[in-house]
Protein backbone atom coordinates (compact mmCIF):
# COMPACT_ATOMS: atom_id res chain seq x y z
CA UNK A 1 0.00 0.00 0.00
CA UNK A 2 1.13 3.54 -0.98
CA UNK A 3 0.35 6.39 1.55
CA UNK A 4 0.70 10.00 -0.01
CA UNK A 5 1.04 12.81 2.58
CA UNK A 6 1.10 16.83 1.29
CA UNK A 7 2.28 19.37 3.52
CA UNK A 8 2.97 22.87 2.10
CA UNK A 9 4.52 25.55 4.30
CA UNK A 10 4.68 29.44 3.67
CA UNK A 11 8.47 30.44 4.34
CA UNK A 12 9.03 33.89 4.48
CA UNK A 13 12.62 33.57 2.58
CA UNK A 14 14.01 33.81 -0.57
CA UNK A 15 13.67 30.40 -2.68
CA UNK A 16 17.42 30.45 -2.79
CA UNK A 17 17.58 30.90 0.98
CA UNK A 18 15.55 27.88 1.52
CA UNK A 19 16.97 25.94 -1.05
CA UNK A 20 20.59 26.33 0.87
CA UNK A 21 18.53 25.20 4.09
CA UNK A 22 17.30 22.15 3.09
CA UNK A 23 20.09 21.07 1.40
CA UNK A 24 21.70 20.99 4.93
CA UNK A 25 21.74 17.52 7.14
CA UNK A 26 21.04 19.96 10.37
CA UNK A 27 17.17 20.69 8.73
CA UNK A 28 16.82 16.63 9.10
CA UNK A 29 17.84 16.75 12.57
CA UNK A 30 15.46 19.53 13.15
CA UNK A 31 12.75 18.79 12.03
CA UNK A 32 12.25 15.42 13.30
CA UNK A 33 13.47 16.34 17.06
CA UNK A 34 12.77 15.36 19.80
CA UNK A 35 10.33 12.59 18.54
CA UNK A 36 13.08 10.28 16.55
CA UNK A 37 17.16 11.38 16.40
CA UNK A 38 19.47 10.15 13.25
CA UNK A 39 22.72 9.10 13.80
CA UNK A 40 25.43 8.88 11.16
CA UNK A 41 26.79 5.12 11.33
CA UNK A 42 27.76 5.08 7.09
CA UNK A 43 30.19 7.49 6.65
CA UNK A 44 30.49 7.59 10.39
CA UNK A 45 30.01 11.57 10.32
CA UNK A 46 27.41 13.92 8.28
CA UNK A 47 28.21 16.12 5.79
CA UNK A 48 27.20 19.96 6.31
CA UNK A 49 24.77 19.66 3.37
CA UNK A 50 23.44 16.40 1.67
CA UNK A 51 25.49 15.11 -1.51
CA UNK A 52 23.26 12.77 -4.19
CA UNK A 53 24.56 9.38 -2.60
CA UNK A 54 23.11 7.11 0.31
CA UNK A 55 23.96 7.24 4.26
CA UNK A 56 23.17 5.11 6.62
CA UNK A 57 21.42 6.19 9.84
CA UNK A 58 20.80 4.68 13.63
CA UNK A 59 17.32 5.77 14.53
CA UNK A 60 16.39 6.56 18.32
CA UNK A 61 13.45 7.24 19.79
CA UNK A 62 13.35 10.49 21.71
CA UNK A 63 17.15 10.23 21.95
CA UNK A 64 17.59 6.59 23.50
CA UNK A 65 15.26 3.96 22.48
CA UNK A 66 17.01 2.30 19.23
CA UNK A 67 14.17 1.54 16.86
CA UNK A 68 16.20 0.20 14.13
CA UNK A 69 18.45 1.95 10.99
CA UNK A 70 17.56 4.14 7.70
CA UNK A 71 19.23 3.95 4.38
CA UNK A 72 18.83 7.99 3.41
CA UNK A 73 19.16 8.27 -0.24
CA UNK A 74 19.41 11.66 -0.97
CA UNK A 75 18.49 12.53 -4.89
CA UNK A 76 18.98 16.57 -6.24
CA UNK A 77 16.52 15.96 -9.13
CA UNK A 78 16.67 18.87 -11.87
CA UNK A 79 15.42 22.29 -11.51
CA UNK A 80 11.83 22.43 -13.79
CA UNK A 81 9.74 25.34 -14.02
CA UNK A 82 11.45 27.09 -11.57
CA UNK A 83 10.89 24.61 -8.87
CA UNK A 84 14.19 23.27 -7.19
CA UNK A 85 13.74 19.52 -5.35
CA UNK A 86 15.71 17.57 -2.84
CA UNK A 87 14.88 14.06 -2.18
CA UNK A 88 15.07 10.83 0.21
CA UNK A 89 14.09 8.35 -1.59
CA UNK A 90 15.46 6.10 1.16
CA UNK A 91 14.21 2.46 3.11
CA UNK A 92 13.88 1.00 6.22
CA UNK A 93 13.25 -2.35 8.25
CA UNK A 94 9.85 -0.88 8.97
CA UNK A 95 9.78 1.58 5.74
CA UNK A 96 9.66 -0.22 2.65
CA UNK A 97 10.36 2.61 0.65
CA UNK A 98 10.37 6.07 2.14
CA UNK A 99 10.13 8.95 -0.90
CA UNK A 100 10.07 11.90 0.42
CA UNK A 101 10.33 15.10 -1.70
CA UNK A 102 10.56 18.54 -0.94
CA UNK A 103 10.12 21.15 -3.40
CA UNK A 104 10.82 24.54 -3.44
CA UNK A 105 9.34 27.51 -5.78
CA UNK A 106 9.01 31.08 -5.16
CA UNK A 107 5.02 31.91 -4.76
Amino acid sequence: MTTTIVIASHIPASPDKVWQEAQTTRLLRHVTAPMISFHPIDPPTWPERWEEKSYLAGMRLFGWLPIGQQVIVIEKPPQQDGKLFVRDNGHSGMIKRWDHLITIEPE
